[in-house]
């Protein structure tokens, strides 16, 4: 309620983690620490941040090494999923839905 209001923007939930997980119905990109990056969508998630482990649903590797406009942006795994632990994750994107775009919040 007090959201609503507009007096606070916390969540009932215990963390971060958690709250951008339940809120973010979108694909991901995860950077690896050794650079390598995969985009698939997170169906499971650690409810502890600690713990940290993301579970892609239909993953692909990101091809960054494009070298002609041909190429695919992403190339197929052909796996159904891989489980992703906080120690391997250098970084996670929330992507952008085709056509969506963002807006300045007030």
């Amino acid at each position: 309620m007090l959201r609503k209001l507009k007096i606070t923007t916390k969540t009932s939930r215990a963390n971060t983690w958690n709250d951008t997980f339940q809120t973010q119905d979108r694909y991901v990109i995860v950077t690896l620490k050794d650079g390598r990056r995969i985009r698939g969508y997170p169906t499971m998630f650690s409810t502890d941040p600690e713990e940290g482990f993301v579970y892609l649903y239909n993953p692909a590797w990101v091809n960054d090494n494009k070298s002609d406009i041909e190429e695919p942006d992403y190339i197929e795994s052909n796996c159904h999923g891989f489980l992703v632990n906080r120690d391997n994750l250098d970084l996670l994107e929330f992507t952008l839905d085709p056509g969506e775009t963002l807006t300045a919040k007030a």
